[in-house]
């Protein structure tokens, strides 16, 4: 574009601006643009870093959580296990209770292997398992010790009736978390590039602020030179050079005033993406206006679907619909039933345990059944599904929000867009106006004090340009947070990034 030609010149295009540390050295140069200032906080910064680690901390988490619903094995071992104690127990032969006392050991071990019975992927509810059974039980008496070895094999069948298959409830909310976690993961990436990215922005500002002024101040001095070498003493033309020497004063002021500001952007941009502090920056820019023409109908759709907030709240709402589901099994009838066949063997030498097994088995059927609980399960229920109401109106409230913050998004992009088209146009006639009365000024049909009003038209305008711009430049990364689409790029976050 022929303004920005005019404006700035290559030097100021390239904004190649060395930051040194006061009194410490350089220790690398490191030339950022604003997508390898992104590259570097992914690569190396301390947020991504620690995200980073978050995500496989939460994936170890879910892994877990993921495990715990698979097969079992575990041992129980009791070794061992005292008992010298009084009680009182019938005694049917004199049909009353007597007191006995008891002086037992015994050692025992449980192994088990627990399976969920799923039938062509979907989940019974129930459990599988193969046990074992072994101790040594030891009965002492006045006369003596009774010893008893008990062996047993057995396959044990758990299934419950009529309730939530909460073993199916507790897979899916396992994998919820985990596409959750995943969402929450890249949003959090998502935001953090966004944020490298403005962080940059206000570091490209004082960077082309320092080249404007630094242009000032070079017109400032040209012209100063030009009224003292045309002064010859005579009080007026010393009068004008009170004035561009005022002025130069004054811009040397704001000079330092932005220096001071580049410091700090410096400093914050180099901790955000993990810097060495002693390095030099080189910021790297080309001012150029992309021709972006967003569709208001299709940045909503794309906000509504890629949007990781909205997702996760329907996510959100689909577990809230599970405890709605486990509420209302809570204290309600089911039937509980429990079978088991194996083989045992009891004997009170121990070799002989293992021989000579004789079948076993066991039949359970528990039913529960509720009959007054003072309205306690239906209010829990009713709770339940409020909760669930309330999550879908947020839902909704949450929605709009974003439907509000793409509208008035939308809308800055196109009011900033029109504005540095504007103000380009504008910066034209002011460059040439200055070029004009500069001239004029030399042929002495124009005071010094015209020349330096063009001057100041001219910095105000590329004030206001380079705050244009800026504001343009930020609002297509709002507007970038919102659909998390990359409009530069033409493609998804997710995908720009690989998240």
């Amino acid at each position: 574009m022929k303004i920005l030609k005019y404006l700035y010149r290559t030097a100021l295009l390239a904004a190649c601006i060395v930051l040194l540390n006061s009194g410490q050295p350089s220790a690398e140069t490191v030339t950022l643009t604003a997508e390898s200032a992104v590259s570097i906080a992914i690569e190396n910064g301390y947020r991504f870093k620690m995200l980073e680690l978050a995500r496989k901390r939460n994936l170890s988490y879910l892994k877990a959580e993921r495990a715990s619903l698979k097969s079992r094995v575990y041992m129980n071992l009791r070794a061992p296990e005292y008992s010298a104690v009084s009680d009182y127990k019938w005694n049917s032969t004199l049909y009353m209770n007597e007191i006995i006392r008891t002086n037992t050991r015994r050692w025992q071990m449980d192994i088990s292997l627990r399976q969920p019975v799923i039938i062509l992927g979907y989940p019974t509810n129930g459990y599988l398992s193969l046990n074992n059974r072994t101790y040594k039980y030891i009965q002492k008496e006045d006369f003596g010790n009774d010893v008893d070895y008990y062996n047993r094999f057995f396959i044990e069948f758990e299934q419950p009736f009529f309730t939530t298959n909460e073993l199916k409830n507790d897979i899916e909310e396992a994998e919820l978390d985990l596409k959750m976690n995943e969402m929450e993961d890249a949003s959090d990436k998502v935001n953090e590039i966004i944020g490298v990215s403005f962080s940059f922005n206000n570091l490209l500002e004082v960077v082309l602020r320092d080249s404007i002024l630094s242009g000032y101040i070079r017109d400032l001095e040209n012209m100063l030179k030009e009224v003292n070498a045309a002064a010859n003493g005579e009080s007026s033309q010393s009068i004008e050079g009170v004035q561009a020497a005022l002025e130069l004063k004054n811009a040397h002021e704001m000079h330092m005033n932005n220096l001071k500001q580049l410091r700090g952007q410096s400093m914050n941009l180099k901790q955000r993406i993990r810097l060495n502090i002693e390095d030099s920056l080189v910021v790297k820019h080309d001012i150029r206006i992309l021709p972006i023409d967003v569709d208001l109908d299709q940045a909503l759709e794309l906000g509504y679907s890629l949007s990781p907030r909205l997702r996760r709240m329907r996510l959100g709402n689909r577990k809230t619909e599970i405890d709605l589901d486990n509420e209302k099994s809570e204290d309600a009838f089911r039937l509980n039933l429990e079978t088991s066949l194996g083989f045992e063997n009891n004997n009170d030498v121990y070799r002989e345990m293992w021989d000579d097994y004789t079948n076993s088995y066991s039949v359970s059927l528990f039913a529960y059944f509720p009959i007054w609980d003072w309205g306690r399960r239906k209010a829990n229920i009713e709770a339940a599904e409020i909760s669930l109401k309330r999550a879908h109106l947020y839902l909704n409230q949450v929605r709009d929000q974003i439907t509000n913050s793409i509208v008035n998004s939308v809308a800055n992009l196109n009011d900033y867009k029109a504005r540095v088209l504007l103000i380009e146009k504008s910066l034209v006639d002011a460059r040439e106006s200055y070029e004009a009365s500069v001239t004029r000024y030399r042929e002495g049909k124009l005071s010094m004090q015209g020349v330096l009003k063009a001057m100041e038209r001219k910095k105000s305008l590329e004030f206001n340009y380079l705050e244009a711009y800026i504001g343009y430049r930020g609002s297509i990364l709002r507007l970038s947070s919102q659909t998390f689409f990359h409009y530069e790029h033409e493609m998804s976050m997710y995908d720009c990034y690989d998240l």
